[in-house]
């Protein structure tokens, strides 16, 4: 290499012509959690949701705030920080709920009636002393205030549960992950139990939660009540990446009209309507596109341990036009599993 150089200073650096190398270059597929907070970021900004970014340290008063019990796996696996900056930052957190509602609680101090944000990072739980704490990638939500424009064509309107379930289930369904809200005594105390959930996906465990703020978290946060009620949701993103993200396969429109029956069944009062939902697209042979709940009755006609469920079932084959004898033996077979799985009847 030296003996090329003193050539080249001898021949005149000026006549060598200038070229860049040219190494082997290949382009990597970006990690999966990188795939992932694109898609989530994608997802909920589409719906209005703003990223909020917070740092990782909190105050350890957040339990107290949030009404956990003495034994809470929140307060047990508290990660101390050995030198804080600040009193303020003397834990990592184990929640982003703590973390959203302090950016509430600053919105609502700037003046701003609504609040829609969400946040997309890591929670820390310690593992006990000389050992490595553990880190779970998390995604948590929020929504608060009056959404609408208040003009006369979008007058404003109070968030209520429908539209922060309506938003995690915009965001299962787009990510390709099949997800069931269950009411359950096992909640995090600081949710109101008239309205919350916690989110299951079969077959994979516990995902998250989501529901409305109770009166104590509001009053322990500092958030004004005039505001209206604050709604969140909290999901477990490390279960979504170990399952991997499966890209859903296109499926090519029928040419054919789709078929309407209406079903109504008189079935147990702590039967789940989840549960008949999911019932009715297990087989697979059904040309089953669409299962609409349009009504709920509980009332003196009908037995008072029971409640009547009706479901717009819409079929589509996408090879021919069905025949009224198709529907109805697609009909008779899903009642027949509905009476032998869950003792429903139809009503008249």
């Amino acid at each position: 290499m030296d003996l090329w150089e003193e050539v080249a200073r001898l021949l005149n650096f000026d006549q060598l012509p200038a070229t860049l190398p040219k190494p082997p270059t290949k382009r990597l597929a970006p990690p999966p959690i990188w795939q992932f907070q694109a898609k989530v970021r994608e997802i909920l900004t589409a719906q209005g949701l703003s990223e909020s970014i917070t740092y990782s340290f909190i105050n350890q008063n957040f339990a107290d705030k949030l009404g956990l019990p003495k034994n809470s796996l929140w307060r047990q696996r508290i990660l101390p920080i050995l030198n804080p900056l600040s009193e303020e930052q003397g834990i990592m957190r184990p929640l982003l709920a703590p973390s959203l509602l302090a950016a509430l609680k600053t919105n609502q101090s700037s003046g701003h009636d609504f609040t829609a944000l969400f946040e997309l990072g890591r929670v820390f739980l310690a593992n006990g002393l000389n050992c490595q704490p553990e880190e779970r990638e998390t995604l948590a939500g929020l929504l608060n205030g009056a959404n609408g424009q208040g003009t006369w064509i979008e007058p404003k309107r109070p968030v209520d549960f429908w539209d922060i379930k309506g938003l995690v289930e915009t965001l299962t369904e787009t990510l390709n992950i099949p997800v069931i809200f269950k009411r359950s005594v096992d909640l995090p105390p600081w949710y109101d139990p008239a309205e919350a959930a916690i989110i299951d996906w079969p077959g994979s465990g516990r995902l998250g939660h989501l529901g409305r703020l109770g009166q104590g978290a509001t009053k322990a946060f500092g958030l004004k009540d005039a505001a209206g009620p604050t709604y969140l949701f909290e999901l477990d993103a490390e279960i979504i990446l170990t399952k991997a993200l499966k890209v859903r396969p296109f499926q090519n429109w029928s040419k054919f009209p789709p078929a309407d029956r209406d079903l109504a069944v008189l079935v147990p009062r702590d039967t789940l309507a989840s549960d008949l939902v999911a019932a009715m697209h297990i087989d697979t042979t059904l040309p089953l596109v669409r299962v609409l709940i349009f009504d709920l009755y509980q009332g003196d006609q009908i037995p008072p341990n029971r409640k009547s469920l009706a479901f717009r079932l819409t079929f589509q084959a996408p090879d021919k036009t069905l025949t009224d004898e198709d529907v109805t033996g697609y009909f008779d077979r899903i009642t027949s599993r509905l009476a032998r799985d869950f003792g429903a009847s139809l009503r008249s």
